[in-house]
């Protein structure tokens, strides 16, 4: 079910900004994850610490609106879907249900067993 809703399902169709280089990247960026979120990690700043320049580049260009963050569209596409998929876990800071800027987040027991890269302590 992880690899269609990352790879099979165009993660648009949810979405209010259309950022498809966050879907084309999603390995990399899952990489990265791994290395910034292994203990609680600001939510707010966290895009360009995971997103590769070009899909940086390409979600600022569609955040047209006054009210637009970078944290909003990170969280939709990719930051709530972990959190359903029990893949991280948030210290929230409101009663808001998904991933806001104002929360920390951390990969979970379950990333560890379930996503791996090789030179991170694996053999594989």
């Amino acid at each position: 079910m992880f690899l269609a809703y990352f790879r099979r399902f165009d993660l648009r169709c949810l979405q209010l900004r259309d950022v498809p280089g966050i879907q084309l990247t999603v390995a990399a960026i899952l990489w990265r994850l791994d290395i910034v979120a292994r203990d609680w990690t600001p939510v707010r700043a966290l895009a360009p610490r995971i997103l590769l320049p070009r899909v940086l580049d390409e979600m600022h260009a569609v955040m047209t609106y006054p009210n637009d963050a970078e944290e909003w569209i990170l969280a939709g596409y990719l930051l709530n879907p972990l959190l359903d998929f029990g893949l991280i876990e948030t210290k929230k800071h409101d009663e808001w249900p998904g991933v806001t800027e104002k929360d920390a987040i951390r990969v979970t027991g379950l990333w560890e067993k379930f996503i791996r890269f090789a030179g991170n302590g694996d053999t594989a």
